[in-house]
């Protein structure tokens, strides 16, 4: 039996809860696959936030959505993550039923560009713990490989058990070979009503 890819995994993880006409966020939009299954789940009811600090990443994930007939339920930011609560209309916080990070550079895009930082990714995740309403995810899928990569991930591992306890954390990393594996962060904010 062949073990469940990472992605698919955080894909299943956020499928579980996020339904038609919910709202969600892609924080790091690439080449728009995850922004697309986010668009899909939540139908033409719903709404997704999409950033990427990039404007090929943006262009990207436009032309798949174009492409897929589900722009109308995405709205873009050519802005760096950090600064997603702010652009997060007021009357939709703590209604966000799911976000998710796909850390690290561009996929197939120039590995000497731009890619996401302890710094950055941090204040995006506090953010997203801020945003999502009772019952909502969060996944960061996290690639240690790439210079910096491991210490990223190891800060929002530290993050994450400062969280308080109306969140659930789970950590999924493959059992292989691979000297840094990635590794996918669950945030689950508890379901309390």
């Amino acid at each position: 039996m062949r073990a469940i890819r990472l992605v698919d995994l955080a894909h299943q993880k956020i499928a579980e809860i996020l339904k038609a006409d919910d709202m969600a966020i892609d924080a790091t939009t690439g080449n728009g696959h995850d922004t697309a299954f986010l668009a899909r789940q939540v139908g033409s009811g719903g709404r997704v936030y999409g950033f990427d600090i990039r404007s090929d990443a943006i262009c990207n994930t436009k032309l798949l959505l174009k492409t897929q007939e589900i722009l109308d339920r995405v709205v873009l930011f050519q802005i760096g993550h950090e600064n997603l609560s702010t652009c997060i209309p007021l009357q939709h916080r703590n209604m966000i039923r799911a976000v998710m990070f796909n850390l690290g550079y561009l996929p197939g895009g120039d590995k000497q560009q731009q890619s996401t930082c302890i710094e950055s990714s941090l204040i995006a995740i506090k953010s997203a713990a801020q945003l999502i309403g009772s019952g909502g995810r969060i996944s960061v899928l996290c690639y240690t490989g790439h210079p910096g990569g491991h210490e990223e991930t190891e800060a929002i591992k530290t993050y994450t058990r400062s969280l308080p306890n109306e969140f659930k954390v789970t950590i999924h990393a493959p059992v292989s070979g691979i000297k840094l594996p990635p590794e996918l962060i669950i945030i689950e904010k508890q379901n309390y009503t």
